[in-house]
């Protein structure tokens, strides 16, 4: 694991008060104790998350902008139908 005791020396003898050096390595054994640390496979998980979303956001705007495509290509062919049964 680690030492805390040369942890917090190291600390105090680079000018950290002794109350700081005790609470930077509380934290660091707190968050020891948490067992969330970085692994090959949370990472790729995590990103595998991301893509996903990330695939499912693109997914999503797509289909939003071939909906405005397709809404503005019938509101023209809409109004060249009108300007057609005007002038035929």
């Amino acid at each position: 694991m680690y030492d805390a005791v040369a942890i917090i020396r190291s600390l105090t003898d680079a000018g950290i008060s002794r109350d700081h050096a005790d609470a930077i390595v509380s934290a660091i054994g707190a968050a020891a104790e948490e067992d969330k640390h970085v692994t090959a496979e949370r990472l790729d998980a995590t990103v595998e998350n991301l893509q996903r979303h990330t695939a499912a956001t693109i997914s999503a705007a797509e289909a939003r902008i071939y909906r405005a495509m397709l809404v503005q290509t019938l509101a023209i062919l809409g109004g060249l139908l009108a300007i057609l049964r005007m002038v035929g």
